[in-house]
């Protein structure tokens, strides 16, 4: 019904799970505060038809239980989601904190190769390069390009701007060579950085994976990371951030225990 309600209203790419519950009990200071306060707090009406609803549900307790659920239950559910979708992105800036350091980098491209990817006249990664940015991709006698989300990049306008073999071994060099499972990473940071070898073992690929970590992304596990020594399993389909997750509870239980 979570996912049913927002698409029902038009709302698609629901890939942020938050419990708002926690979320305005955490910002008001209040256990028992409903989900109306919490859109209040960020200048958004409540649900024209919260007091109706409660009515309703006053006089059934199992309202919610029947399925499947009238046309109109469902238009209000959906409502619900769509107004605490308004205040989602600044929710999640008041506890996740985008940590990326994609600066490094693009520190190890040439010059004309990273122009796309900070704000103009500067060396600042844009919001776009911050957030998005997934892989930079090195290929001799190819374009540079990148990912973003699903979206391949060009580095170079120019056609003719290929890749050489000077540009991978300088790169490779500051990188200070290769393990013998073709990669490599930055001293003290999560990027990954493989390569791809010719039959002569020359380097002569290079795919640079961006590593992030969000703080504050595992929030919702505190209790059970601090307060039980039972095992935890993440699961989700590639890309979906389980990694990220797992970082950022390592760094939890690292500020309160020895983390190997």
């Amino acid at each position: 019904d979570g996912m049913v309600a927002p698409s029902h209203m038009g709302i698609e790419g629901c890939n942020m799970m938050c419990d708002t519950q926690l979320a305005a009990e955490y910002l008001t200071g209040d256990p028992f505060v409903g989900a109306d306060a919490l859109l209040l707090l960020f200048g958004v009406s409540e649900h024209p038809l919260r007091e109706k609803m409660k009515g309703i549900v006053k006089s059934n307790t199992f309202f919610w239980h029947k399925r499947p659920l009238q046309k109109d239950y469902v238009e209000y559910a959906g409502l619900d989601a769509g107004l605490l979708f308004k205040v989602a992105p600044t929710l999640s800036a008041k506890f996740v904190k985008n940590k990326c350091e994609v600066e490094d980098l693009m520190n190890l491209l040439l010059e004309d190769l990273f122009s796309k990817l900070v704000q103009k006249g500067t060396h600042i990664p844009t919001h776009m390069a911050e957030y998005d940015l997934v892989d930079i991709n090195l290929d001799v006698g190819r374009r540079a390009c990148c990912w973003m989300g699903n979206d391949r990049v060009f580095l170079s306008d120019d056609e003719n701007r290929l890749v050489t073999m000077e540009e991978i071994d300088c790169i490779v060099s500051k990188l200070g060579g290769f393990g013998t499972d073709n990669r490599a990473g930055l001293e003290q940071k999560l990027h990954r950085i493989s390569g791809m070898c010719n039959r002569k073992g020359e380097v002569i690929g290079l795919s640079m994976r961006v590593g992030r970590w969000f703080e504050g992304n595992a929030a919702m596990l505190v209790d059970l990371l601090l307060g039980s020594d039972k095992s935890i399993l993440i699961l989700g389909e590639p890309g979906s951030g389980k990694t990220t997750i797992v970082r950022e509870a390592v760094r939890v239980l690292a500020s309160r225990h020895k983390v190997c």
